[in-house]
């Protein structure tokens, strides 16, 4: 299931971080204080990677979409 705006918007801080999944490896990290990034989980040469892609709102999910795009070629 697709991550939607409303969804991200309304994501509030948790006794802990938990994550919202978008979708290939996309989805929004929200932390125990209520900040929320976008991050992209990928494996190179067998190990496990996290690309960070910006804070919300201030890269959107339209632009987060985008960026996973450019990531992946």
């Amino acid at each position: 299931m697709s991550l939607t705006d409303v969804t991200a918007r309304n994501a509030k801080a948790k006794g802990k971080p938990y994550k919202l999944a978008d979708g290939q490896g996309l989805y929004l990290y929200v932390t125990a204080v209520g900040s929320r990034f976008w991050r992209f989980d990928y494996r190179f040469e067998g190990k496990r990677k996290t690309l960070s892609i910006g804070p919300y709102p201030e890269v959107t999910l339209a632009d987060a979409r985008t960026k996973l795009a450019a990531a992946r070629k």
